[in-house]
């Protein structure tokens, strides 16, 4: 009896500190928890996703793989592919930046386990950069400003006065002695 006893202590201890290893799973989902159409000011956020089981237990050392098309953002290290394992809590994150181009994109989210697999997308929108915003603004200014100073130093050099004359004296003009 009492080795039938031990036996059962462990059988419930591995299933209370693992049910999911003790129990079937027969398809897995990804409930999205940060990361989906997020607001045009914000240029840095988390994706983050849980993975959980058809009985809606969260679901440990699950891959989760997040993808972006190049050019729209990227992850950690300038990467447009990450793979994180989900922790205990059955959740996988990742530092997500906005890119450079313009215009809507999907960061695709899949995750595997034990020959499951869950596929899920992330719609967003990367807002077009006001031209105050880019770069090439410092060229443009730059530029007018040079043009308004030539402008105005042209316009003041032809209309000051030199008050130059030119006098020959006291001649006279006619035929020559």
């Amino acid at each position: 009896m009492r080795r039938v006893l031990t036996v059962l202590c462990c059988i419930l201890t591995l299933w209370a500190t693992n049910p999911i290893q003790a129990q079937e799973i027969s398809s897995i989902e990804l409930v999205v928890q940060s990361g989906d159409a997020v607001p045009d000011d914000i240029s840095s956020w988390e994706v983050a996703v849980v993975v959980q089981d058809n009985n809606g237990r969260k679901v440990q050392g699950a891959l989760v793989v997040f993808q972006v098309p190049p050019g729209f953002g990227s992850f950690a290290g300038g990467l447009t592919t990450v793979t994180v394992a989900t922790d205990e809590n059955g959740r996988a994150s990742a530092r997500f930046k906005r890119g450079a181009v313009a215009g809507p994109f999907q960061i695709n989210v899949s995750g595997s386990y034990k020959g499951h697999s869950v596929n899920s997308i992330l719609k967003q929108v990367n807002p077009k950069l006001s031209f105050m915003a880019t770069p090439k603004k410092w060229w443009v200014i730059g530029g007018s400003g040079a043009a308004v100073a030539g402008i105005g130093l042209g316009i003041w050099w032809s209309q000051r006065s030199t008050g130059t004359s030119i006098s020959l004296g006291s001649g006279n003009v006619g035929p020559g002695k």
